[in-house]
């Protein structure tokens, strides 16, 4: 059942009409005339096109000239380093190890209390020393008793002081030194 327009009459097609081809369209010259003006607009478009900075900045000057927004001053950033910022680098290098190692959560909060930067590393380190963590107390401990597996008789000792003080002297190493030992034991002297 065909569809009814809003006049009631159903729509016909033509049987004669012919049927455009893309690039029969694309050559009419209304299509072409059409085409440089999209073009034209979009380029002009592209000139005008502000950074988000600039449209806010304009956004917030007819605002203010509307009178809904009081002025606000801009913070200007001088383009040099100050003095302060660069004490604050140095700092930060000199002390880039110790930050790393002890600077922790109560450390960010005392900065942002307003306690100043070496004094709140300095109560850092202290921190650190009473109370260290559970791995840095294990390694201690592993370290502090671990087990010797060296069965070393000191009676055995083949090189003696004396012996050093010739390998330094003469610039053999202990591998010849004790070589030349082993052959004299077995010649029997």
């Amino acid at each position: 059942m065909p569809t009814d327009n809003e006049d009631g009459v159903s729509p016909t097609v033509d049987a004669n009409a012919t049927v455009l081809t893309p690039e029969q369209i694309e050559g009419h010259p209304l299509y072409q005339e059409l085409k440089k003006k999209y073009s034209a607009a979009h380029t002009s478009m592209d000139s005008t096109n502000l950074s988000k900075k600039q449209l806010e900045a304009e956004l917030a000057k007819y605002k203010m000239l509307a009178g809904e927004e009081e002025p606000e001053e801009e913070e200007v950033k001088p383009s040099f380093v100050t003095k302060e910022e660069l004490k604050s680098t140095l700092w930060e290098d000199r002390n880039a190890k110790d930050l790393e190692l002890y600077a922790d959560d109560d450390y960010k909060k005392e900065l942002d209390r307003g306690v100043p930067r070496d004094i709140a590393l300095q109560y850092a380190k202290l921190r650190h020393k009473k109370d260290p963590n559970s791995a840095q107390v294990q390694r201690q401990q592993a370290m502090a008793s671990g087990s010797s597996t060296s069965s070393r008789d000191l009676t055995d000792i083949d090189v003696t002081d004396e012996d050093r003080v010739n390998m330094k002297l003469w610039g053999y190493s202990e591998k010849t030194l004790l070589k030349q030992k082993a052959l004299k034991r077995e010649r029997g002297q």
